[in-house]
């Protein structure tokens, strides 16, 4: 298998930190959640924003234009399009 190119392999692990932190976050918050509904909300942000920064991950390893969006749903479709058999050059 080719290496990435440097430039996106670089893009690629910058979103995957990201992603990270914000699973990270809801993992520490996770065991408050009982006492507080606005804590529920927070936890409930950061596990969203961990999966839209992991598709974002996936859009960009396949080279797909994605919109500035929070919208779970339409990146979903737009990697449902990619080909998964398009490596980077």
């Amino acid at each position: 298998m080719k290496p990435l190119d440097p430039g996106l392999e670089s893009l690629l692990r910058e979103w995957i930190e990201k992603a990270e932190a914000d699973l990270e976050a809801a993992e520490r918050l996770a065991p408050d959640v009982a006492s507080s509904t606005r804590l529920r909300e927070v936890i409930g942000f950061h596990c969203q924003q961990t999966v839209e920064k992991y598709l974002k991950v996936l859009l960009t390893y396949y080279q797909v234009e994605f919109p500035k969006t929070h919208e779970i749903k339409r990146l979903l479709a737009l990697l449902s399009r990619a080909n998964p058999r398009r490596r980077p050059p």
